[in-house]
Parts: structure tokens; sequence; C-alpha cells
């Protein structure tokens, strides 16, 4: 990805009101939709990693699914708040800083890939996206 691209979307998730902001978010757990879709497509345990990750909202609820998560996101001050969340609710989930295109991962390591809220359309450029959809395909078991 661009330098300066991610360097936009690193900075922008990385400032003090966007860490706080999700930092209260991680109490709510999920939302109804996401609620849903969980049941029906993630209730069997399993490898999961949660693209876009930022305070860990996602990641702490999903973890009463009794997944195994790995949440990863560009802003090392999120990644950073996740991981304190996760220590605050008692949780076990790795949390990794990573570029958001780029998965460091071996082929077929994740049973389940969620990338919700707004991650996808902060991946700048058409041909970054591409990339992180082709990632995404690799990382998962088929």
């Amino acid at each position: 990805m661009n330098k300066d691209l991610k360097k936009l979307v690193r900075d922008r998730f990385s400032s003090f009101s966007e860490i706080e902001e999700y930092r209260k978010r991680v109490q709510s757990g999920l939302l109804p939709w996401e609620e849903r879709i969980s049941g029906l497509f993630l209730s069997i345990p399993g490898r999961l990693l949660d693209i876009g990750c930022g305070g860990g909202r996602e990641a702490i609820a999903l973890s009463t699914l009794r997944h195994e998560i790995i949440g990863i996101d560009i802003s090392k001050a999120q990644v950073e708040s996740a991981r304190i969340a996760a220590r605050r609710f008692g949780k076990k989930i790795e949390f990794r800083l990573c570029n958001g295109v780029d998965l460091d991962f071996e082929c077929g390591y994740f049973s389940y890939i969620v990338m919700w809220g707004q991650a996808f359309g902060n991946v700048p450029k058409q041909d970054n996206r591409l990339h992180l959809l082709k990632e995404c395909s690799r990382v998962l078991k088929h």
C-alpha cells in the first residue's frame, strides 16, 4: 500500500478522539446485525481473524463463541487499546499490528474472517482492496 495513504489511515485511527471512541464501544458488544450473522455463520468454534479490529469490540464479543481470535489493525494505539480491553474483560485474544493489506499468516490458517464496520472502505485504492481480498482467500480454509 502506498506509504502516504497508509499513514493517512493509520494517523486517523491513532488520534486520541478515535481511540477514546473505540474504547467506549467495546462495552456495547455486537450490533444486532452482527449477532445475527454470528449466529448464522460463526457458531462452530474455529480460528477467526478480525481485520480492522480497532479497540477490540467485535473480537471481545465474538470470543464468547469460543473462537481463537486474532485481531489486526493498522493503528498501534488501537491495538494496544484492544489488548487492554481484552485483559479488562478477562479474554485471551491476540492483537497484532498489521498494515491491513498483507496478511502475515500461512495459507488456510483461519476458519473465519470478519471485516466489519468501515474496515474494508478504509483500505485506499481498488488495487489494495483486491489484494486484501486475495490475501483473505489465501489465509482462509477452503
